[in-house]
């Protein structure tokens, strides 16, 4: 009898540590990445700022400002969504700032923090 309760113990704490893995990490590591995106970015060569908020607002501040949504994908993309395109960008993080290249379009963005 004790035997067989070690036994569901130990299923239990397995089943505990899979949920952890598979949906706590996640959500963590996008909450991490929201905090790091968060802030007025400029667009290098050009007279935009990009903005993100920590609750997936995208807002362009241009010439015309433009706003939407952004959502961070699996293998380190993005989407990000406005009123004309909707663009998925390869993102990484380095000492220069966000570097944002294109997913199937030929874009790419430098973006260097600005505040």
């Amino acid at each position: 009898m004790a035997s067989s309760r070690k036994v569901v113990r130990w299923s239990v704490g397995v089943i505990v540590a899979l949920v952890l893995v598979v949906l706590v990490l996640p959500m963590a590591n996008s909450v991490i990445t929201r905090g790091r995106l968060a802030g007025l970015w400029h667009v290098d060569g050009t007279f935009a700022d990009w903005r993100f908020g920590m609750n997936g607002s995208y807002r362009e501040e241009a010439l015309i400002s433009t706003g939407g949504r952004y959502e961070l994908l699996s293998g380190g993309r993005i989407r990000i969504t406005n009123a004309t395109s909707v663009l998925i960008y390869k993102y990484r993080f380095d000492n220069r700032g966000l570097l944002l290249e294109g997913d199937g379009h030929p874009m790419t963005w430098r973006l260097t923090p600005k505040d």
